[in-house]
């Protein structure tokens, strides 16, 4: 059953309310982070895979309509697409409530300006360490300070909100995490860390660098912030201090399901709309667009396959790298 009427908000069979789009620009980056890209990560789409910029602007232009009201820009590294300033100036024209942009940052200290006056507010910025010799590492060769500088420019230009992502990769960063905290209390920047998810292309690394939040509370005596309900709010992560008082808040997707909560639905730069990380399988929106049928319709359809949950913890990973569909 499909649960639309003209101006209406998107809703799934659950009864979820899904009004959060994720874009992802292009599959490309200059890094090869070790959560995202696995040994593969030179394999890119090719130019005639990927939508055009005016197909992008359509497709968010019907997810408006249909009552979309938050969007951000992924990829891959999504400032690396051409067009990309373009595209967002195009959509954000649409009259999002919210707009965001996840970057690694390192494109930040050259485009922030013009990304800001486009219209992004938000940003969340992937850095998954303050380290030199951990931040190449996991980068497979990227450095560090092209970030930092990147985060301090973004700060000049008054994004209404910059958060610190940080994947927690055991043996690797989780030593590390203190310094990042203490690296954005200082800055005034929001922290999250996000535990590992499997794809199929590093699902052996998935499984020996997972490290679930009950360890990383322990090994650094978090104490939960006053806000944690037991009931999560509706949150997709807790909150937590530092005994000398830095801020972390956790995104545990594998430790503490959240998809009851779930609100969003994404957009792949091949064109494919994806209900789940998870799960739910992909839908070709691209071919509906060039075929001239109706996208809304298309969209409704989709968005009412939702599934209720997803079922990592059964082995059912993602087919697709994650940098194939999307940060």
């Amino acid at each position: 059953m499909l649960y639309y009427k003209r101006g209406s908000k998107l809703v799934d069979s659950y009864g979820r309310k899904i009004d959060y789009l994720r874009i992802s620009l292009t599959d490309k980056c200059n890094l090869r982070c070790l959560f995202c890209m696995g040994e593969d990560g030179v394999d890119t789409l090719s130019h005639s895979e990927i939508l055009r910029n005016e197909e992008f602007y359509e497709i968010a232009k019907a997810f408006r309509e249909l009552g979309i009201e938050k969007i951000r820009f992924t990829g891959g590294e999504p400032l690396l697409r051409k067009g990309a300033v373009e595209i967002i100036k195009s959509i954000c024209s649409l009259g999002f409530k919210r707009v965001g942009l996840t970057t690694n940052g390192t494109k930040l200290k050259e485009l922030a300006k013009i990304i800001r006056e486009s219209g992004v507010s938000e940003l969340n910025i992937s850095l998954p360490s303050v380290n030199e010799e951990i931040y190449r590492f996991i980068t497979r060769g990227g450095e560090l300070f092209e970030a930092l500088s990147g985060i301090e420019e973004a700060q000049k230009q008054g994004f209404k909100s910059i958060k610190i992502n940080t994947v927690l990769l055991k043996g690797i960063n989780d030593n590390d995490i203190k310094n990042i905290a203490v690296f954005c209390k200082e800055r005034g920047l929001k922290f999250r860390v996000i535990e590992l998810m499997p794809f199929s292309n590093q699902a052996d690394f998935a499984k020996s660098g997972f490290m679930p939040q009950s360890e990383l509370i322990e090994k650094y005596a978090l104490k939960p912030a006053d806000e944690v309900k037991e009931d999560l709010s509706g949150k997709n992560y807790n909150s937590y201090i530092f005994p000398t008082g830095e801020r972390i808040d956790i995104i545990a997707p594998l430790s503490r399901k959240f998809c009851g909560y779930c609100n969003r639905v994404r957009l792949t730069a091949d064109g494919k709309i994806l209900n789940c990380l998870h799960g739910g399988g992909q839908f070709d929106i691209k071919e509906v667009l060039r075929s001239g049928g109706d996208i809304k319709e298309f969209i409704l359809s989709v968005v009412s396959k939702k599934p209720l949950k997803h079922h990592i913890e059964n082995d059912m990973i993602q087919s697709r790298p994650m940098k194939k569909i999307g940060g």
